[in-house]
């Protein structure tokens, strides 16, 4: 359980893979925060500033939320070797960005430009896969999410997308994590 700087929040981390924000005036649940993928949220902390909130699970992940949007921000996963941080899909990175010294863990998929059916994983030396990986695993697009602003975070991608320059034509080329227990 957290309290917050405004004396006027708590959350609790619940047994269900979920996180709760409380009005202690009225003792209603104003937000859920969904995203662990299993078992009993054992930290919540909310930060000095009151407004993120990081939760941490059995899943072996820790996600960092805007508290009052309810947003998720970004993700960091446990992996006993290396790291791996994660952010939920953008415009400019349809997958999410990622940031990781650990790319060998990253699948890439090429699929079906309209709908991205047929996924198929390209070969770890497959030029395209480094291409991608080069243009997605970014510490700066990962961590900004943490201090930026929401209009800064889009100005940001957006300057970043129109540096990627990628080819319309091509089949799109996306990237997953292999293991669904990371998710």
């Amino acid at each position: 359980m957290a309290i917050a700087p405004n004396g006027r929040w708590m959350v609790t981390g619940g047994w269900d893979a979920t996180a709760r924000l409380w009005d202690l005036a009225t003792g209603r649940c104003l937000r859920m925060f969904e995203g662990h993928a299993w078992g009993i949220i054992n930290t919540v902390v909310i930060t000095p500033d009151g407004g993120k909130l990081i939760t941490a699970s059995q899943d072996h992940a820790v996600r960092f939320w805007d508290l009052e949007t309810g947003e998720l921000l970004v993700t960091m996963y446990n992996l006993g070797h290396g790291f791996l941080w994660t952010t939920p899909p953008t415009p400019a990175a349809p997958s999410g960005w990622l940031w990781t010294n650990r790319e060998d863990l990253i699948s890439v998929v090429e699929c079906d430009k309209e709908d991205c059916a047929n996924p198929v994983p390209l070969p770890l030396d497959d030029p395209r896969r480094e291409q991608y990986l080069k243009s997605v695993n970014s510490r700066k697009m990962v961590m900004s999410r943490l201090w930026l602003s929401w209009e800064e975070i889009q100005a940001l991608e957006e300057a970043r997308a129109e540096r990627l320059n990628r080819p319309k034509d091509e089949r799109p080329i996306n990237g997953h994590l292999p293991r669904p227990d990371l998710e």
